[in-house]
C-alpha cells in the first residue's frame, strides 16, 4: 500500500486549486479600528493626489507621494486586509447571523 501525505487534521483530502486553508486568530476586532484608521487617512492622501493632478495649484509643486503612497497602492492593500480579517474577528461586521461564528463566515465566504 502506498503512503498518502496527509493533512494538518490528518485529512487525506487535497486543497483545491486556488484555495488555502490558514488560520486567523479572534482577537475581537481589535485590529480593526487601527486599520479603518489608516484606511481613512490613505483615502484622504488619495485624494489630495488626485485633486492636485487634475488641479496644480498656482505656484505649488502638485503634491507626490513616494511609493507605495502613490496611486492608492497602500490603501488597496490596506482593504484587501480588512476584507479578508473583518469576517473572522468577533466584533467585526461580517456576513454572521444567528448562530453562525465569524470564524464559519469567513470559511464559508471564502470559496
Amino acid at each position: 500500500m502506498a503512503e498518502q501525505a496527509t493533512g494538518p487534521h490528518g485529512s487525506s483530502e487535497e486543497t483545491p486549486p486556488g484555495q488555502r486553508t490558514v488560520l486567523v486568530v479572534d482577537l475581537d476586532g481589535e485590529p480593526l479600528a487601527p486599520l479603518r484608521a489608516l484606511e481613512e487617512i490613505l483615502l484622504c492622501l488619495g485624494t489630495w493626489e488626485d485633486d492636485d493632478r487634475r488641479d496644480p495649484g498656482a505656484g505649488t509643486e502638485p503634491l507626490r507621494l513616494p511609493a507605495p503612497l502613490a496611486g492608492r497602492v497602500a490603501l488597496a492593500a490596506v482593504q484587501r486586509l480588512l476584507s479578508a480579517l473583518a469576517p473572522t474577528q468577533s466584533r467585526g461586521p461580517g456576513p454572521c447571523v444567528a448562530g453562525c461564528s465569524p470564524r464559519t463566515a469567513a470559511t464559508s465566504t471564502r470559496r
